[in-house]
């Protein structure tokens, strides 16, 4: 489990969460630092034996119902052969709670600007 968290005076805060799942310290994290932009590593990857190793579509709705003002970037989703939560399926997920203007799924090589 990892992340960083990104704060200058003239810009907004940034937290990579990196891989991991959610779980309490994703959530303390984000209380204290209240991030602008999260960037999550989606695609529930995982091995044959064990748990996720990144976030689940779950997951991702822990982070977005912790912070729902803030803009949810997930990534690393279909970039390792062991994924098991495509963009489609999250892009589905995410229509149907109506969070898609808070919970972005970018397609390879898509930017953004905030």
């Amino acid at each position: 489990m990892c992340g960083v968290v990104f704060k200058h005076p003239s810009e907004k805060t940034l937290y990579i969460a990196g891989d991991t799942v959610w779980y309490e310290a994703i959530q303390e994290t984000i209380k204290t630092h209240k991030p602008e932009t999260i960037v999550v590593n989606g695609g529930d990857n995982q091995f044959l034996q064990g748990g996720s190793l990144v976030m689940g579509k779950e997951d991702i709705y822990n982070v977005y119902k912790a912070a729902p003002g803030s803009k949810i970037i997930s990534i690393h989703m279909e970039a390792v052969n062991h994924w098991t939560l495509s963009r489609e399926e999250l892009s589905s997920y995410i229509n149907d709670r109506e969070i898609s203007s808070n919970v972005l799924v970018p397609d390879d090589g898509e930017t953004y600007t905030f």
